[in-house]
């Protein structure tokens, strides 16, 4: 008796789990934000990230991996021993994010990421937590994201620009996004 294996084409195959009809679904999201940290507020900043599901533990949730890079523009704002003359920080991260999709028209989402920030020649580790609605306003491919994240950034002991030290620790920030939201592939 001989058995042969051979790959089965792509029709042939069982549908992939991820979404309703099999798809995976990724999707990218472009974002103008807003970020409150160390006590002074960006004046501009943008956001891209991008998701992929990974997982549907029920009819209206789904687990997704994502990315996220923000960057916020800090004009002229300085402080006693700080100073953000024109500084930009920019967030590199990537985690999970929980979807839900109930009966109305809007998506909850929900997101822990780790990575880092950059600001004044300095990088640090940092984590973000962040929820946020999507809601469709081009069919279902095109929706308006409305979305909050608290930045914490673990920076290193150093030196202010005033000369006076600081131990290592960690602050915490808040961002608001609102833009756009496209899904890639089924839904």
């Amino acid at each position: 008796m001989c058995i042969a294996t051979i790959a089965a084409p792509a029709w042939a195959q069982p549908a992939a789990t991820g979404t309703p009809g099999g798809q995976l679904r990724g999707e990218i999201g472009l974002t103008f934000n807003v970020l409150r940290y160390e006590g002074e507020t960006s004046r501009a900043g943008f956001g891209v990230d991008v998701s992929r599901t990974i997982g549907q533990p029920g009819n209206d949730v789904s687990v997704q991996i994502a990315g996220d890079l923000g960057v916020s523009y800090f004009a002229g704002a300085s402080d006693a021993t700080y100073t953000y003359s024109g500084a930009t920080q920019t967030s590199l991260m990537g985690g999970i994010r929980l979807v839900v999709r109930g009966r109305s028209k809007a998506t909850l989402f929900a997101q822990a990421l780790a990575g880092a920030m950059r600001c004044c020649s300095e990088t640090d580790a940092a984590t973000m937590f962040g929820v946020g609605v999507d809601v469709p306003v081009s069919g279902r491919r095109v929706n308006l994201r409305l979305q909050a994240d608290v930045p914490v950034v673990f920076f290193k002991a150093g030196v202010n620009d005033d000369g006076t030290a600081y131990d290592a620790g960690h602050d915490f920030g808040f961002r608001v996004n609102v833009g756009l939201a496209i899904a890639l592939g089924g839904r």
